[in-house]
């Protein structure tokens, strides 16, 4: 499989300082190679070392927070990965405000919050007057130039990560070409894409979607949901469903869930009819690309059976659908998947990514997915503070990476992965280290606080999913 030229769309990996020598510069360059996950592990850590402690240097002089935790800590320079662990921010950092800055409509504290997670200034630049939700918000700060990518929580937070549109762009060209070349597809062309996903949101998804459309689909992509993704409707119905499971939900609180359910079930059904219809319109005649949540996929060729709808798809048609099921339920694993793989086409990719980070793992021959040279692998244990990476060979562990694209935020993060990794050549013959499995991890509990992609889309098809009662349990995650 040969890999998309650079640059696909955005050239965005050019020296940060012209004229100054920097480790990060080569760290990025990589980026911009052959093939950037075809590199020597052993060699590149070194240089991964001395550029971490380069950007420490740089971002402690701009991030409040990264800098009051290198003063907690008494460390400004690492010599070693297990050194480093320390300084990589836990997953619930950017949800770490109060939730009444939003319930309550604090919005020049929430603003300050922010501010201390980024490497820009905005308190003196951004006006909140009279901001009516977390959405007005987001859009208040877009309107003068800083971005805020976007996740939700079962508890109704959302994670808040400050960008810039130089972020935006290298996530997308990271996107670009990891999925570009996973699709077979070059720039410039213009085919049939499907997304499962929002059209406009301030999520990573919205912003990939845009990236193919201008690169790979200028006649527009076909998304799931026209309409704008609604932060704030996505953090009501996440926190009533919290309460309903913990008995604290009131009479009014389930009658608004109820309410919520239903809107959702109407969406819901004319969007999946609208998303199959076009697939059936499209024909075999020319390839056609998909990415996006397996389970909505299920759903879509559930319906397009329902109807009768004869859909076919060229034999270079191609599939992704990345981060698999993580804990979600399905009844039954081998029939979800052997339906999706009969339905849809032959080839079938998932790789592994977050929008925690612009990084992209990207998926070989082997089913296995490789670390890029811009991320800094890092196992941890349980606790997310001690360094489980062998010199060689597999080891599991909680995934954290540090991630050296972002400019506007600090680039290090402990998430809520459990992953198994190999250190050593891969059988596809990549000397990068590669992950072998993944699933959702929460220590001390059976679920995760991180509500993933895919749960976020679940709240918008409320109606369309399948009863839960047909759902006996957290299944295996499904090798796709």
């Amino acid at each position: 499989m040969s890999m998309l030229s650079y640059p696909v769309h955005y050239d965005v990996f050019g020296p940060e300082d012209p004229g100054r020598d920097s480790t990060v510069d080569t760290i990025l360059a990589a980026l911009t190679g052959e093939n950037p996950w075809d590199y020597d592990y052993a060699q590149l850590r070194e240089v991964q070392l001395a550029a971490f402690n380069e950007r420490l240097r740089r971002q402690c002089e701009r991030i409040p927070m990264l800098a009051q935790r290198v003063d907690q800590l008494g460390i400004d320079e690492v010599a070693s990965f297990e050194d480093a662990v320390p300084l990589l921010f836990a997953p619930s950092v950017y949800k770490s405000y109060p939730e009444a800055f939003v319930s309550k409509g604090r919005w020049p504290q929430l603003l300050r919050w922010l501010d201390g997670l980024s490497a820009e200034r905005m308190v003196d630049q951004v006006n909140v007057e009279g901001v009516s939700d977390i959405d007005d918000f987001i859009d208040r700060l877009r309107a003068k130039g800083h971005r805020v990518v976007t996740t939700s929580g079962t508890g109704g937070k959302s994670s808040l990560m400050p960008e810039s549109e130089t972020d935006i762009e290298r996530a997308a060209e990271i996107a670009l070409r990891t999925y570009g070349t996973m699709w077979g597809v070059q720039s410039g062309s213009d085919h049939p894409f499907f997304y499962t996903g929002h059209r406009i949101s301030p999520y990573r998804g919205a912003t990939v979607r845009d990236a193919v459309e201008k690169a790979f689909c200028p006649s527009g992509v076909v998304t799931l949901f026209e309409e704008k993704l609604s932060v704030r409707e996505v953090g009501e119905t996440a926190a009533l469903n919290k309460a309903l499971a913990n008995g604290t939900a009131s009479p009014s609180d389930i009658a608004r869930l109820r309410e919520s359910q239903e809107r959702a079930r109407a969406r819901a059904d004319a969007a999946i009819d609208r998303f199959v219809t076009a697939m059936a319109e499209v024909g075999d005649e020319e390839p056609v690309y998909m990415w996006g949540q397996p389970f909505v996929f299920h759903l879509a060729l559930k319906r397009a059976r329902e109807r009768g709808l004869t859909i076919r798809f060229h034999p270079d048609s191609s599939i992704i659908t990345p981060g698999g099921l993580k804990n979600n339920q399905v009844s039954d694993n081998a029939a979800f998947i052997r339906e999706l793989k009969e339905f849809y086409p032959k080839r079938m990719t998932t790789g592994y990514g977050s929008a925690d980070m612009h990084s992209m793992y990207w998926e070989c021959s082997q089913g296995r997915w490789h670390a890029p040279p811009t991320s800094m692998l890092v196992l941890t244990d349980d606790s997310g503070e001690l360094l489980l990476n062998p010199a060689e060979g597999i080891a599991e562990g909680v995934f954290a990476t540090f991630d050296f694209s972002p400019l506007r935020r600090w680039g290090g993060l402990v998430s809520t992965d459990w992953v198994t990794a190999d250190f050593s050549r891969c059988p596809c013959g990549l000397a990068s280290p590669s992950l072998l499995s993944v699933r959702r991890h929460e220590p001390g509990s059976g679920a995760s606080d991180k509500l993933n992609c895919q749960g976020r889309i679940e709240m918008y098809i409320r109606g369309v999913v399948d009863d839960p009662a047909d759902s006996p349990g957290p299944a295996r995650e499904p090798q796709l």
